[in-house]
């Protein structure tokens, strides 16, 4: 019998594993995988002989195959990689990143049907989604300890980088796609804005439930002038953002104030005032709202280029005068810039 000539491939095996794995070749265990180290790649030289031979994949300890891979005698450099999450192999392997914020409760992530991660408030992940080429899986948001997703998302095999899923939950529906982009023109202040009409106050009045509102913006200088720049922007009251842009101001010192009022009118949109009150508010040339940012070193009225995204409602307070309660309304923000650059 004629010897049999070597024939010498190189193959790289490259992947993941929440378990040790071990790679076989002809009886002899060639690599292995850790899961203490997040990720492996080894490198290994073969004599396949002529012949197409497989490497097979185990468990550390088993001989349970799990899945093999077929080297080719016609190819030096041959790749693989593999992926195995404890009970199931792929091929591939999806980062997919999530960033939001949740205003209330908890939300829990899963894939498949299986809770995958938790979180509240300010949110932020990266989720190593494993997958085989060709196919796709199911990414859901619920809240905890209920069972109808808020949001689903179908995660493909392809690109393995850049799919994401940014999101803001109020506490009973999300909003995805959530991004914040600059003001076409530099010199003004991009707003990403949503209305929430429940009211947040000690002397909560009834909402007209109209479907669509008016943000009406006014300009307040140092010695209390106010002036109308004619800046009406729609807002809906189904939770969904709306994006506009606010001109620079030409003082420094001077700065945005707003009120929320019924579409084409100045009458704010709630009704059933408390008895307290001296009297139903009305239109107030925008003292019910000042567009301030608090920082560090100061309030900030105004700033150019800037991207914000705002959650607007109504509050109340009450004030005890020396023989009677005066209600005082207002509307209030919430600046999440922050959750989403």
């Amino acid at each position: 019998m004629e010897p049999v000539t070597p024939q010498i491939v190189k193959v790289k095996i490259s992947g993941s594993t929440s378990k040790d794995l071990e790679f076989v070749f002809r009886d002899s265990i060639i690599a292995s995988g850790s899961q203490a180290s997040g990720g492996f790649e080894s490198t290994v030289l073969l004599n396949v002989a002529g012949q197409s031979a497989d490497i097979l994949i185990r468990e550390k300890g088993s001989s349970i195959t799990l899945e093999s891979w077929k080297i080719s005698p016609a190819l030096f450099n041959q790749s693989f990689s593999i992926y195995y999450d404890g009970t199931g192999v792929y091929d591939g392997a999806v980062s997919y990143h999530i960033k939001g914020y949740a205003t209330s409760g908890e939300l829990e992530f899963l894939l498949d049907g299986q809770v995958k991660g938790e979180g509240s408030l300010k949110i932020e992940n990266t989720f190593s989604i494993l997958i085989n080429k060709g196919q796709s899986r199911m990414f859901e948001v619920r809240k905890k300890g209920e069972t109808v997703p808020l949001i689903s998302k179908v995660i493909n095999a392809s690109p393995a980088t850049g799919q994401s899923l940014n999101f803001f939950f109020d506490g009973e529906k999300i909003v995805d796609n959530v991004k914040l982009s600059p003001p076409a023109n530099p010199n003004n202040m991009a707003i990403s804005a949503q209305f929430n009409p429940n009211f947040q106050g000690s002397l909560p009045p009834t909402f007209s439930g109209d479907a669509e509102l008016d943000l009406v913006f006014y300009i307040r200088n140092t010695d209390g002038v106010v002036t109308d720049p004619n800046i009406r922007i729609t807002m809906p009251t189904d939770g969904r953002f709306v994006d506009f842009e606010l001109p620079s101001l030409s003082d420094e010192n001077s700065l945005y104030t707003f009120d929320i009022c019924k579409k084409g009118t100045h009458e704010i949109p709630y009704s059933n005032f408390p008895s307290e009150a001296t009297s139903p508010p009305k239109q107030s040339m925008g003292y019910y709202g000042e567009l301030v940012f608090g920082t560090i070193a100061g309030p900030k009225y105004f700033e150019p280029g800037a991207s914000k995204l705002l959650l607007l409602g109504p509050t109340s307070r009450s004030i005890r005068s020396p023989t009677r309660f005066r209600a005082v309304y207002g509307t209030i923000f919430q600046d999440l810039s922050e959750y989403f650059q």
